[in-house]
């Protein structure tokens, strides 16, 4: 007797090929475009960040800075103010020559904010409102949006607002206002205690005053609501606003920085959606920052050994009912 096996394999010859009923078929069909579907999805959202960060490459390229990210952190005795040299003036312009570059790109660019140290460093526009560059990168292209000032905020030559709020998407990856809600943390803030934030019209440095999750809301119904904090409602501010503003600030910060403010003071509030209680683009949740612009003189040194943690801050209910508590630090 032969042992040769039969052509095509041991059941070639006692079994047919079992084949796929309809629902199978369904199935695999399914499973096929489920995979092609995330592997498009998956492509898009690699593009899409890689997009940000070349172009967040190409734009720091364009208004460079040499400062070390340590610079301003410095000991308190240290002889060091900033006063800067004045920088040339584009006479058409009328602008600092160091945006000539970004200007071409964009003409509604006002300036640049950086957070020594970390991601954060990109230049900001400002629009007619505060939807379109939601949704428009620097060349006004649909894209995640770039950081923008508020449109209600004056930047001119001659003057600037008490409070510019500057709104910026947190990027999964790290870009634009993600490092913002590094600041939930007193030792972040003390490796981080500046802001820096130039305008088309002159440099600036701000030392950080406070650090906060608020919610806020745009119906005026619910504007006196002790839940809510509309921050950025507060741009140019009487004597009693700012007093008003300092302590809503202040109850809410994760810490107590030790800097001083005073009326007259000029702000930058830096703002980001928080998604951690509700996912999604609708939250009336933010993290925000907010600096101070160093004085006229001033020693622009932040002595961090000064700053505490808030153990009587406040949150937003919703944060209170997830966490069990009101205050992290309790």
């Amino acid at each position: 007797m032969s042992n040769e096996q039969p052509k095509g394999g041991a059941h070639a010859a006692g079994a047919k090929k079992k084949k796929l009923g309809l629902p199978a078929i369904i199935l695999l069909v399914i499973t096929g475009v489920l995979v092609v579907v995330v592997a498009v999805v998956g492509v898009a959202i690699f593009n899409k960040y890689n997009n940000i960060q070349q172009q967040q490459s190409e734009l720091d390229l364009l208004y460079p800075t040499a400062d070390p990210a340590d610079m301003y952190v410095a000991a308190e005795d240290e002889d060091w103010d900033v006063t800067v040299e004045s920088e040339p003036i584009n006479e058409e312009l009328g602008i600092l020559q160091s945006f000539e570059e970004l200007h071409k790109i964009n003409d509604d660019v006002i300036g640049f904010v950086r957070i020594p140290g970390t991601q954060l460093s990109t230049p900001v526009v400002q629009g007619t409102d505060n939807t379109y560059y939601l949704d428009h990168d620097y060349y006004k292209k649909n894209a995640l949006g770039i950081p923008f000032a508020d449109y209600r905020a004056k930047i001119t030559r001659e003057q600037l607002s008490h409070n510019i709020t500057i709104y910026g998407h947190s990027a999964r990856d790290g870009s634009y206002f993600a490092s913002l809600k590094n600041f939930n943390s007193l030792d972040y803030y003390k490796q981080h205690p500046v802001v820096t934030f130039d305008t088309i019209y002159g440099k600036g440095t701000y030392k950080i005053v406070g650090a906060f999750i608020a919610k806020v809301t745009t119906k005026a119904g619910e504007a006196a609501d002790p839940e809510w904090f509309n921050y950025h409602e507060y741009i140019d501010m009487s004597s009693a606003q700012f007093d008003t503003f300092v302590q809503e600030m202040n109850k809410r910060s994760y810490f107590n920085t030790g800097v001083d403010m005073m009326y007259g003071d000029q702000l930058v509030t830096l703002s980001t959606c928080d998604t951690e209680i509700i996912p999604s683009g609708d939250t009336p949740y933010r993290m925000v920052v907010v600096a101070r612009r160093v004085r006229a003189g001033e020693n622009a040194a932040v002595d961090t050994s000064k700053a505490t943690a808030n153990t009587e801050m406040i949150m937003p209910q919703a944060w209170q009912d997830k966490y069990g508590k009101a205050n992290p630090y309790k």
